[in-house]
C-alpha cells in the first residue's frame, strides 16, 4: 500500500512539470519576438474614381487614378512565395493577376533597416516578376526617411523590392541621409535640406 501511495503522489508532479514546460512555449511562440504580422489577405473594390488598396500589413500601397479601370474591380493583395531569389521583404500577390489598368499606377512598398543590411537604399527598386526574372519598375522614387520604394505599372502580378545594380536603372532618391545639409544664415536660420534627383540614360518611361 505504500508503494502504491507513493507512486500515486507522484503522478501529479509529473503532470505539472510537463505542463509548466509547455505554458513556457507557448508564451514565446504567441509572442511578436521581433518577427513582422503575418500578411492577410485584403480585398478591396476600386471603382471609375480610382481609390487606395493596402494590404494588411501596411507595407503596400497601390494608388489607382480615376480613369485606370473601366468598372468596379477587386483588387487583391496577399504574401507570395518567392519566385526567385533576389527579393528584399514579403513578396506580394495583387491580383486579379493580369489586370490591365488604363495608365499607370503607383505601387509603394516598406521596407526596414533589417531588411537591407549590407546594401545601399539608393539601389532599392519595386519590380515584377515575368519571364523567369524580376521586371524592374520605371518611375522608382527611394525615400530613405519614409523607408518607401515606389514605381508605375500597368497591370496587376507579383512584386516586390529588389536590389538593382548601381546605374542600370534610375531613381529619384529622397531623404535627408543623401542631401545636402541646409545653410545656415545669420542669426541661426537656414533653409530646408535640398535633393537631387538622379538620372540615368538607359531609364525608360514606360510602365512595366
Amino acid at each position: 500500500m505504500r508503494t502504491s501511495f507513493f507512486s500515486l503522489a507522484a503522478l501529479p508532479i509529473v503532470v505539472l512539470t510537463g505542463c509548466g514546460g509547455g505554458g513556457a512555449g507557448g508564451t514565446g511562440s504567441g509572442g511578436t519576438g521581433g518577427h513582422p504580422p503575418p500578411v492577410m489577405p485584403t480585398a478591396t473594390v476600386v471603382g471609375m474614381t480610382g481609390g487606395a488598396v493596402t494590404s494588411s500589413d501596411g507595407k503596400l500601397a497601390l494608388s489607382i487614378p480615376a480613369g485606370a479601370v473601366g468598372g468596379n474591380v477587386t483588387i487583391t493583395t496577399e504574401a507570395a512565395t518567392p519566385p526567385a531569389d533576389g527579393a528584399v521583404g514579403t513578396v506580394y500577390e495583387i491580383g486579379p493577376s493580369g489586370t490591365q489598368f488604363a495608365m499607370p499606377v503607383t505601387l509603394t512598398l516598406h521596407y526596414t533597416a533589417t531588411d537591407v543590411t549590407g546594401m545601399p537604399e539608393s539601389s532599392l527598386r519595386v519590380a515584377t516578376f515575368a519571364g523567369g526574372s524580376w521586371q524592374i519598375l520605371p518611375g522608382a522614387v527611394v525615400d530613405t526617411q519614409a523607408k518607401t520604394v515606389s514605381g508605375v505599372t500597368t497591370h496587376l502580378s507579383p512584386y516586390a523590392i529588389v536590389a538593382e545594380a548601381a546605374g542600370k536603372t534610375c531613381a529619384t532618391v529622397q531623404g535627408t541621409s543623401l542631401c545636402d545639409a541646409p545653410n545656415a544664415g545669420p542669426g541661426g536660420g537656414g533653409g530646408a535640406p535640398t535633393c537631387t534627383a538622379q538620372t540615368c540614360a538607359s531609364a525608360t518611361n514606360e510602365a512595366v
